[in-house]
């Protein structure tokens, strides 16, 4: 059986989604395949991915020496990497203990790109100036995003009920801004957040308002959205591929700097929501947005993942 590695850097102002992609490609793969996790910096991502596969917990910038206390001589078939910082001598190290080296990077933001494949599953501005060398071995578009969830039927009403969720950093303010425009109305929300801290004010806060329901840390939000929905207010990350798949229209907040530009080029292909980047949110904002909501403009949103892509990256995997 082969042996893949998994190396990821994820929680906190990394976010969740290197980690969600990642953990959902390997639950796919194990049939096929041993595997290893190795997650810097988010000791609840290890935990999760512990309860699965053999994995190992590396504190965040760990220097490459640190690191290679942890792999013990092993040697892998393939080595996928997801993260922001990816230093050239990293990238010799793993090339050297794998017989593939396997990139997910949706940005094209690294000075250096030494592995056999590179997974950029979203489309952006920086493409265009990649060098043709590095082009060959890029897959390139939508069509490679690994969805991981299972397909599921969901009414869209106008019903006035809202999804919201802004991912896994300390988003509370933005969280506040939105609730505290549309308290006073009959808007109903769900509120799904991975953050404690901010779980636990947003709770704390609007604890007497019946229209708000929080959910916290939830492995998979999409089992607890409702069979009929409106709408829903996201993170300008994975989310936005996943809401996408299911049919849902969404408004897209993007709640890292990096997320602007995938948002802006998601949004020319499907109409969704662009409201922009979170630290700007504003009450004007927010009422152009409703006004949005209520001539359900979000109609014409278009849906464009039809199929999972599990097996695509399969094939390129074990090629």
């Amino acid at each position: 059986m082969k042996k893949i590695a998994f190396r990821v850097l994820s929680g906190g102002k990394f976010g969740w989604g290197n980690f969600d992609r990642q953990y959902n490609l390997a639950l796919y793969l194990k049939k096929y395949a041993e595997i290893f996790f190795y997650i810097e910096n988010s000791k609840e991502a290890f935990q999760i991915a512990n309860k699965d596969f053999k994995s190992f917990f590396l504190k965040n910038r760990i220097s490459l020496d640190e690191e290679k206390n942890f792999y013990s001589k092993e040697k892998f078939d393939v080595l996928i990497y997801e993260g922001e910082r990816l230093p050239k001598k990293n990238q010799l190290f793993y090339v050297e203990i794998s017989k593939k080296f396997i990139i997910f990077d949706d940005n094209l933001t690294k000075k250096n790109y030494l592995s056999s494949i590179i997974f950029t599953c979203q489309l952006n501005s920086n493409y265009k100036n990649i060098s043709h060398l590095t082009k060959k071995k890029i897959k390139y578009g939508y069509k490679y995003f690994p969805i991981y969830i299972k397909k599921r039927k969901i009414n869209i009403k106008q019903n006035k009920k809202i999804v919201l969720t802004l991912g896994g950093g300390q988003y509370f303010n933005s969280y506040e801004i939105i609730l505290e425009y549309f308290k006073n109305t009959n808007y109903k929300f769900l509120i799904f957040c991975n953050n404690k801290l901010t779980i636990l004010k947003l709770r704390k806060k609007y604890s007497k308002n019946s229209n708000f329901k929080f959910f916290y840390n939830l492995k998979n939000i999409f089992n607890k959205i409702p069979s009929k929905i409106e709408f829903a207010i996201i993170n300008g990350g994975y989310n936005k591929i996943l809401f996408n798949f299911l049919k849902i229209p969404t408004a897209i907040l993007n709640t890292r700097y990096h997320q602007i530009d995938l948002s802006r080029k998601f949004c020319e292909n499907t109409l969704n929501y662009n409201m922009g980047y979170y630290k700007k949110l504003n009450n004007k904002k927010l009422n152009n947005f409703e006004k949005y909501l209520v001539h359900q403009k979000y109609l014409n949103q278009k849906f464009i993942f039809n199929a999972n892509n599990l097996v695509t990256i399969k094939k390129l995997i074990f090629k």
